[in-house]
């Protein structure tokens, strides 16, 4: 969508969705948000063409907001979100924690794959696993560091394993840097919170 001069764009996930107990609410206990209220009145409403359940549907929508295209398949959303992640998070860090992190700003992003493999924590529910938590917010990042170098040591064993590494860029934001394109279709980790994994 092409935007007016001084213009701003709101992606707002489940807006439309019902929110069963304002309409029980009495008028007086409705928040007030009279600067929001503004700022829309003056707006205009529009839907995304790709409206749909999706899991990924909030990410291809806001990749067409930021790149302005219509031509967004899978395999460039995944490599695109990872990507623009990866690349401020790496330019946040100073130059000695990226040498710590082994990443070369500059050399990094050339002609690399690069997808989000943030740490989590399943818990065993009966006959399954469950997601119970993302991230480590207790642990530091040479900790975070320690813990991907030993995957990376353990999977450095199996010759079709050595065209990735796994690189911990802060505690709780971790990416796979591949030379070819990793082919697996995957959802959000706050989509599955507290669910199953098997599906997922």
């Amino acid at each position: 969508m092409k935007q007016a001069p001084g213009s701003l764009t709101f992606i707002v996930p489940g807006l439309l969705d019902p929110v069963p107990y304002l309409d029980q609410l009495p008028v007086q206990e409705l928040p007030e948000l009279p600067v929001f209220s503004k700022m829309l009145s003056r707006g205009k409403f529009s839907t995304p063409e790709s409206l749909n359940n999706d899991p990924n549907n909030f990410y291809h929508c806001v990749l067409r907001e930021l790149i302005s295209s219509d031509v967004v398949d899978d395999d460039f959303l995944h490599s695109s979100i990872a990507g623009i992640c990866c690349f401020f998070d790496v330019k946040n860090l100073s130059e000695t924690e990226r040498l710590n992190c082994g990443l070369s700003f500059k050399d990094s992003f050339q002609e690399k794959w690069i997808m989000r493999a943030d740490p989590s924590f399943m818990a065993v529910d009966r006959d399954q696993l469950v997601l119970a938590q993302t991230g480590y917010p207790d642990i530091s990042i040479a900790e975070a560091k320690t813990l991907t170098d030993e995957i990376n040591h353990f999977f450095n064993d199996f010759d079709e394993e050595k065209f990735w590494t796994l690189k911990a860029v802060s505690p709780n934001r971790w990416y796979i840097i591949s030379d070819k394109p990793i082919r697996i279709q995957s959802a959000p980790p706050e989509n599955v919170l507290g669910q199953s994994v098997k599906s997922f």
